[in-house]
């Protein structure tokens, strides 16, 4: 999944507003493939791993496996 999101997250869309419906889908398609359960953005067979967040210099919260950029408009709450 780390590598999907990697992969996914470097790619440019023509309208970033596709990004969610886009991730939506491949959840599920990673949930067919592996039958892991869906949890508010995290895996349940990766739970351990996925709660070991940190801060980064500036104070961002971040999973050390993943720094994420700032989207360039508001998408939706988190």
């Amino acid at each position: 999944w780390d590598l999907i999101l990697m992969t996914y997250t470097s790619r440019s869309l023509i309208d970033s507003k596709d990004k969610l419906p886009a991730l939506s889908a491949m959840a599920k398609m990673y949930h067919e493939s592996t039958n892991d359960e869906y949890l508010a953005g995290l895996w349940r067979n990766d739970l351990p791993g996925a709660l070991l967040w940190a801060r980064d210099e500036v104070g961002a919260i971040y999973f050390p496996r993943i720094k994420p950029r700032a989207p360039s408009e508001y998408r939706a709450p988190s």
